[in-house]
């Protein structure tokens, strides 16, 4: 009955031990309810960083990528453009003639170009600086923007042609025919008209007080020189 009684009681301890044990991680569990478990939304945080991280990353190669296939791109074009206007170039130099052809920004400085045929070229941009341009055919030719400084371009046929925002500094016009042409904008200091006809020409936006050959009061207001003033 002894033995009995005191297995009773320790039985009835190791409950009570138990039951300590579980009210006791009851209590540690309610005072920090995140716990054990902190480490696994860590780790998943953790995680989704670096997938951001490596997203970052390759949207960056991908970029880098693009920015240089457009640059070799852009290589080849301006590398096909060169042996365009090289090969058009050296055939206008060969034959003096290039007509309705596109020789934009090329350089002909200094250049002996009497007589050329650049009928409707495309000439905008173009270096023409103390070129000699006497009797050249550049009617309706494309010339915005071009630089004619000191060229010589006396007895030129110019009709129609587009000298829009030209530098035409010291040029000799005497006797060329600018009928029609467009010459706004352009500069005309020193420049030498003497002769030229400029019937029609746009001549808009122009200072002429250093011009020769073209007074303020036949430009006028409208900008035009008709058929009575010359």
């Amino acid at each position: 009955a002894v033995g009995v009684g005191r297995l009773d009681q320790g039985v009835a301890r190791g409950r009570a031990r138990e039951e300590q044990e579980a009210q006791d991680g009851h209590e540690l569990h309610r005072d920090d309810p995140v716990g054990s478990l902190q480490r696994e939304p860590d780790e998943q945080e953790s995680g989704a960083h670096r997938v951001r991280d490596r997203g970052c990353v390759r949207a960056r190669v991908e970029v880098r990528q693009a920015q240089d296939a457009d640059a070799a791109d852009d290589a080849e074009d301006a590398a096909d453009e060169a042996e365009r206007l090289a090969t058009e170039l050296s055939y206008f130099l060969t034959t003096g003639r290039c007509v309705k052809c596109d020789l934009s920004k090329a350089n002909f400085t200094g250049k002996d170009l009497s007589g050329a045929r650049l009928t409707n070229a495309k000439l905008e941009g173009a270096d023409f600086s103390g070129a000699d341009l006497r009797r050249a055919k550049l009617g309706g030719a494309k010339m915005s923007g071009a630089n004619l400084t000191g060229a010589n371009l006396r007895g030129a046929n110019l009709k129609g042609a587009d000298l829009s925002d030209a530098n035409l500094t010291d040029a000799n016009f005497r006797e060329a025919d600018l009928t029609g042409a467009n010459l706004s904008a352009a500069n005309l200091e020193g420049a030498d008209f003497w002769g030229a006809e400029i019937r029609r020409a746009d001549l808009t936006k122009l200072k002429v007080e250093k011009t020769l050959g073209m007074t303020e009061e036949e430009v006028g207001s409208s900008g035009k020189i008709s058929i009575f003033d010359r």
